[in-house]
């Protein structure tokens, strides 16, 4: 979420090649770059201009890269302490991730732990 992540990759099937190609849009302004490959790209709309070795230009493509939503989660916590009979109970920590939210699968962690897991339970 938030992040210049986006790629946009173009694979001419008609023309005679080499090809160049213009990308315009969401701050992206390139002409005559011959990769066809844009990475980096934030979320926005986007135009691309195909021009073969004749000089024939396409028609203007439109793209459009999107970002999944971001995260929302809540944290519950039920602190350290001693049952009625005074046998020490653990602390549990419950993190729900909203469904339909960020992009799974999710990671969770400890902040300071050296180690990571994608199960939905930690101890």
């Amino acid at each position: 979420f938030g992040g210049s992540n986006g790629t946009i990759t173009l694979t001419p099937a008609d023309g005679l090649a080499p090809y160049s190609y213009t990308l315009t849009g969401a701050g992206a302004n390139t002409s005559g770059d011959v990769t066809g490959t844009y990475t980096g790209l934030p979320e926005g709309t986007y135009s691309v201009v195909v021009k073969d070795a004749k000089g024939c230009d396409s028609a203007v493509i439109s793209v459009t890269i999107t970002q999944p939503l971001q995260l929302a989660a809540t944290v519950g916590v039920t602190p350290f302490g001693c049952n009625s009979g005074n046998v020490p109970q653990a602390a549990v920590v419950t993190v729900t991730a909203t469904v339909g939210t960020g992009t799974a699968p999710y990671t969770y962690s400890f902040n300071g732990s050296a180690s990571y897991t994608s199960a939905n339970t930690l101890s």
